[in-house]
């Protein structure tokens, strides 16, 4: 499924452009994406580089590790990165703002440690058990989004729609995980098996054009 997902975003993915006329004074963005810091579920850094290649084309490139800043994780050891690969389509330009269509193709690959319970009968103990849990995602996702300009300074906002991929295992555990009573984000994220699910990314990013 993971190739077949690769196949599609390089078949889809208008990387290369000829026959462009480039009138962008600033054909670069730095960028940083405080919402990856915050992220629930996969909180880390992540810093983006776009490269305008025309009037109407752009390639991002984004890169993130993977760590919990604020200690908010609900899990301990979180290492990891995440990259991803977008095209960008400007559908309309002005001097303050353009909209966009973009595709872009994802990539997760991040290690944490849980903690799960049990009850040992023959002592009358209640006993934690620590494991290990290793997380690739890969996801594929269409976009509508908006940058705004204010003199060399950039918001760039996009919403949208993809199908992702997950590999989940688990290392070291010999008990079932402590299944929460109502549905729980962070427990489905976990839970261990592949699978192929919708997703919705959203996402904010401030940057800097030279």
């Amino acid at each position: 499924m993971l190739r077949q997902l690769i196949i599609l975003a390089i078949l889809i993915f208008p990387v290369i452009v000829f026959g462009q006329h480039i009138d962008s004074t600033y054909k670069n963005q730095i960028k940083i994406s405080p919402f990856r810091i915050v992220d629930p579920v996969n909180p880390g850094v992540e810093i983006s580089y776009e490269r305008l290649h025309s009037k109407r084309f752009s390639t991002q490139l984004s890169v993130a590790y993977m760590t919990d800043v604020f200690g908010k994780f609900p899990y301990t050891n979180l290492r990891g990165y995440r990259v991803s690969l977008e095209e960008k389509y400007f559908i309309h330009l002005s001097t303050k703002a353009r909209n966009y269509l973009s595709a872009d193709i994802v990539y997760n690959n991040s290690n944490f440690k849980d903690v799960t319970t049990f009850r040992d009968t023959i002592n009358n103990l209640n006993i934690s058990e620590t494991f290990s849990v290793n997380r690739m995602t890969a996801s594929l996702n269409l976009k509508f989004g908006k940058q705004i300009l204010r003199n060399r300074f950039i918001i760039d906002w996009c919403v949208g729609v993809g199908l992702k991929y997950r590999d989940v295992v688990h290392s070291n555990r010999t008990h079932p995980m402590n299944a929460p009573k109502d549905p729980n984000l962070f427990y489905s994220a976990k839970t261990e098996g592949k699978n192929l699910t919708f997703n919705l990314p959203i996402n904010l990013k401030l940057g800097y054009m030279f």
